[in-house]
């Protein structure tokens, strides 16, 4: 294991909007073709909830 850096899920342990966008960001690995797709509107979602224009 790399210094700084933390094991599986223990990385997402902390309740935030980016810690939520890391947790899905890890999940939508396995589809490479729908990544850019979800990852973008993944993004709006988070970004409407923050009040991030």
């Amino acid at each position: 294991m790399k210094s700084g850096t933390k094991p599986g899920r223990l990385r997402f342990r902390e309740r935030t909007l980016w810690s939520l966008q890391n947790a899905f960001t890890e999940a939508l690995k396995g589809n490479l073709n729908l990544l850019p797709t979800r990852t973008e509107r993944l993004h709006r979602l988070l970004d409407a909830h923050a009040g991030v224009n």
